[in-house]
């Protein structure tokens, strides 16, 4: 609440961490920053209640520190505009100005940047325009080497590729100038794309296999491939366009990791679907679930994010809790005392 950022799990490939405060100086200059949101993707980005953004330096972008050396350290990306929303995936970043417009920056290579371009080497080191004249309410959480936003309109646009976990994935034929599709064949989406049959949402977040997002009426519906039921309808069968998640829950949040999917009730109860070969939907077993079931422990939560093996959300009282994989340490606790099938809690640093 005081706008310091705490971090844990593996920091730049030096091994899994406790939770931890990152140093409130920041690059050269000193200063002290507050923050208001952060970004874990391949790196660390997070925005300031300015609206400047600031990441951990990356050497293929910049001259800069090696982040495997300086994994802790926040640089302030050198930018004239200042952004209200910000979100990172695998290797790229986007952000949207307090106007809508969107701009990103970092690994472009799989058509992430939206500016019209793909391809082993196409990097940008400071934010460039993404090449459309839409407008965007908000940005997708989650992702990989795809970009998925929410237009004025209130229609989902994407924009990349997908990095497929399963061999199987099947394919269509597309050359994206009408339609995004899940998986493709041929070269990626470089620009927004509209979502083929796609309603109306409030918001969406995205996966290495499956988008979702919440309809503006609450309902979510999901699109892509979910073969453990990730796209929460009953169903273990791809689909190229959305289709409502099962049952009549309504939703207020929702986020994607890779294999599950995870969304707040308006009374702040969780519930998840998809995958749960490590505990992902944290209901207490290992037993996959195409359809929204029930997170154990019946906390109440104000806001939720899943990583690619795990979850972790904030509960009214302000409270930390995860579960999901503790490989890297992201479950706040030493991994050797293993994976958790339910949430449990995460004991944050003394300011």
């Amino acid at each position: 609440v005081d706008g310091t950022v705490v971090c844990w799990g593996d920091w730049g490939g030096i091994g899994p961490t406790l939770p931890t405060r990152i140093p409130m100086t920041v690059d050269a200059t000193g200063d002290t920053v507050a923050f208001a949101l952060v970004g874990v993707g391949a790196r660390l980005c997070a925005l300031s209640i300015a609206g400047e953004a600031f990441c951990q330096t990356d050497k293929r972008l910049s001259s800069g520190a090696d982040s495997a050396s300086t994994p802790r350290i926040l640089v302030r990306v050198v930018t004239r505009h200042r952004f209200r929303t910000m979100t990172s995936g695998y290797g790229t970043n986007c952000a949207l100005t307090p106007a809508g417009q969107g701009f990103c920056w970092g690994d472009g290579a799989g058509g992430s940047l939206g500016d019209g371009k793909f391809g082993d080497g196409h990097l940008a080191p400071a934010p460039i325009t993404i090449a459309t004249d839409l407008r965007f309410r908000t940005l997708a959480s989650g992702g990989g080497t795809l970009q998925c936003a929410v237009a004025t309109s209130g229609y989902p646009y994407c924009w990349g590729s997908m990095r497929a976990t399963f061999d199987d994935i099947p394919r269509l034929a597309g050359d994206c100038t009408t339609a995004f599709w899940q998986y493709f064949a041929g070269t990626p989406c470089v620009v927004p794309t509209a979502v083929f049959g796609a309603p109306q949402l409030r918001m969406v977040s995205t996966g290495p296999e499956t988008s979702c997002g919440i309809v503006v009426d609450g309902r979510a519906v999901c699109w892509g491939v979910g073969p453990e039921g990730g796209l929460g309808n009953g169903s273990t069968a791809p689909a190229f366009s959305p289709v409502q998640v099962a049952g009549d829950l309504l939703f207020v949040d929702l986020t994607m990791g890779a294999f599950h999917a995870c969304a707040l009730t308006a009374n702040r109860s969780a519930y998840c679907w998809g995958n749960n070969f490590r505990g992902y939907l944290g209901r207490g077993d290992r037993i996959h679930s195409a359809v929204p079931v029930a997170v154990a422990g019946g906390l109440s939560f104000a806001t939720l994010a899943a990583g690619g093996a795990h979850v972790c959300a904030i509960t009214t009282s302000g409270e930390v809790w995860c579960w999901g994989s503790s490989d890297y340490g992201q479950l706040g606790r030493d991994r050797s005392e293993g994976d958790a099938y339910v949430p449990i809690r995460v004991t944050l640093p003394i300011p």
